[in-house]
């Protein structure tokens, strides 16, 4: 048996036997399952270290059996606790249901981000955070639309639309709709740094982001 350390990202826990859990894990290298044993004992000192959307390190075995899980854990320590209350809990839950219906087979991005932007949850940003973190998603998997212009014929002025299905900006030649230019100008600076995105993107703007991201990821992955 190999013994090696981890920092993974909490995605899911389902109770194994009476105190057991099985751990879904978000790494650098992608989704792992361990089997955690005795978690939900009252005693045990890993129970409060792998909390849902918690990064923790973990020190895990890898039993090389093919018959059973081939992780099991043997300690795990919290690295970052996600605060979780009445005003960041809906945070909480898309995220947890996008994270754990999508592969993400390409993570370390995303982690890193996650990591930097989870410690500013509870602080006024949490729309925010959450758009930001949800097209860092559409970046891993490949999905992300066009940002520096127009879709269909690559202008960048007289851009009115924006659509995620279409695959991004729509210029007035290729759109008859239009969208204000606030949301537009939020929507740009979403593909740059969230610092960026924070202070070009109003509460009702985020909010409206958040929709069209969600919508879009619920119609391609079918969540």
């Amino acid at each position: 048996m190999i013994e090696k350390n981890i920092k993974a990202l909490i995605l899911k826990k389902e109770p194994q036997g009476e105190f057991n859990e099985i751990l879904t894990i978000l790494t650098s290298k992608g989704k792992l399952k361990i089997f955690a044993p005795g978690v939900r004992k009252l005693d045990s000192k890993n129970r409060n270290n792998i909390n849902l959307l918690d990064i923790s390190e973990l020190e895990i075995i890898d039993s090389q059996k093919s018959n059973v899980l081939f992780y099991r854990l043997k300690r795990a320590s919290l690295v970052q606790q996600f605060p979780i209350n009445l005003n960041t809990l809906y945070i909480w839950e898309d995220l947890l249901n996008i994270l754990n219906k999508i592969m993400l087979n390409n993570p370390l991005q995303f982690l890193n981000s996650f990591s930097k932007l989870t410690k500013l949850v509870d602080s006024n940003k949490d729309i925010k955070i959450l758009d930001y973190l949800l097209f860092k998603l559409l970046e891993i998997e490949g999905i992300a639309p066009y940002m520096q212009g127009c879709v269909e014929c690559k202008a960048k002025t007289n851009l009115v639309d924006f659509k995620f299905y279409k695959g991004g900006f729509l210029c007035h030649l290729h759109s008859k709709d239009s969208l204000d230019h606030e949301l537009l100008t939020s929507l740009f600076y979403l593909s740059k740094s969230f610092e960026e995105f924070d202070v070009n993107t109003s509460f009702l703007v985020a909010k409206k982001i958040k929709d069209m991201i969600i919508t879009y990821l619920r119609e391609y992955y079918f969540i």
